[in-house]
């Protein structure tokens, strides 16, 4: 689970470490705003730097690939997505 700057606020240090828990902690937080419709922007720079060799600023301890697809899962039953996309992915160098 990443670190990013709006983690310890929504999630706190317990949570960050439970996949399932920090799931639902952040669907509770994106409901309890009232939203209903999101666009969803994946940075691919939140991404762990075991997997996402592609960009320019790899985050060590960051998102799992299985983690980002479950929360998209989870947004797409319990709120609407309006549409999406991955931001600063990178070509691999030949």
């Amino acid at each position: 689970m990443g670190r990013g700057p709006w983690c310890s606020s929504v999630l706190g240090e317990r949570v960050q470490r439970d996949e399932a828990k920090a799931l639902d902690a952040i669907l509770a937080h994106v409901k309890g705003t009232g939203v209903r419709k999101i666009y969803f922007s994946n940075d691919i720079d939140g991404t762990d730097a075991a997997w996402a060799d592609a960009t320019g600023t790899p985050e060590p301890d960051g998102l799992r690939p299985d983690f980002v697809v479950e929360l998209i899962r989870r947004l797409g039953k319990e709120l609407v997505v309006m549409g999406a996309d991955v931001m600063e992915g990178r070509a691999a160098a030949p």
